[in-house]
């Protein structure tokens, strides 16, 4: 799958989800749980996530505890992922959590190319 959307996507944890329904996004997670192509992920807020992965990367979550996903948020939720970064086995969450909420605050917001 082929991302050709802006250069700025906004970040989310699972409470914004349902705002940006259709729009590409970025969220970060803990890997709860894997099943074929689908991924649970923990997110920053501590919302449960279903990622429908691309099969190319199954090794991005099966040797990282957190990971990025880039994707596209569906009208059931769920993200369909464009693509995936690790980020190793530990990662504060909570923080980034925080980065999360600071984001979405004007004029804050406007800084990081988000018109919420």
């Amino acid at each position: 799958m082929e991302f050709d959307g802006p250069v700025s996507t906004p970040r989310i944890n699972s409470g914004l989800l349902n705002s940006y329904v259709n729009m590409h996004v970025r969220i970060v997670g803990r890997v709860a749980g894997q099943q074929q192509l689908d991924v649970t992920l923990e997110a920053s807020d501590g919302g449960s996530v279903l990622v429908k992965r691309n099969p190319e990367t199954a090794s991005v979550y099966s040797s990282h505890a957190f990971v990025e996903v880039l994707g596209t948020v569906q009208p059931d939720l769920s993200i369909s992922e464009i693509a995936a970064t690790g980020f190793g086995a530990q990662f504060d969450l909570q923080n980034y959590d925080q980065l999360v909420k600071f984001s979405h605050v004007r004029p804050i917001n406007e800084l990081f190319g988000i018109s919420a």
